[in-house]
């Protein structure tokens, strides 16, 4: 059985995201591996400690090596936890990587559900241009237990 993810914003998307990984990571990025809109599994890489082009490139190649290793997969969800701020970035940080990841997740197939970045002041989806710079509030983002009319199981 697999359960169809079922959220009315982006916010609370990342709020089921971290209910099914059972935790809040950090200076992570996690995978959520879907068939269509059924959840398959998750998992969390360390981010790179410097952002050298290689070592990006190195954290892209081992996560799409895990999600092609994943039958039936066709869309991901993709959550970048940073300690880094948007402050210091006058806008969102690992967008460097974001442009490289994406492209090269894309290449392989996969479709996304959403692209997210929680950094330390501030959350946004790298597909929304008009997010602001700033960030939007992590307040937004609803926490605890799933309650079970967001959920539809098949």
């Amino acid at each position: 059985m697999t359960d169809v993810m079922k959220a009315r914003s982006d916010a609370e998307f990342i709020g089921l995201i971290q209910e099914l990984a059972g935790y809040t990571a950090t200076n992570s990025l996690v995978c959520i591996a879907m068939h269509g809109l059924h959840y398959y599994s998750d998992f969390r890489l360390d981010l790179p400690h410097r952002k050298r082009t290689a070592d990006c490139r190195e954290l892209a190649l081992e996560a799409i090596g895990i999600l092609s290793g994943m039958s039936r997969i066709d869309r991901v969800a993709i959550v970048i936890y940073t300690d880094e701020t948007f402050a210091a970035h006058h806008g969102l940080p690992w967008l460097e990587f974001y442009t490289a990841f994406a492209e090269r997740v894309h290449k392989q197939g996969f479709h996304f559900s959403g692209f997210f970045c929680i950094a330390a002041d501030g959350w946004a989806d790298y597909f929304d241009r008009d997010y602001p710079r700033q960030g939007r509030a992590l307040s937004e983002i609803p926490s605890g237990p799933v309650e079970l009319p967001q959920w539809a199981s098949e």
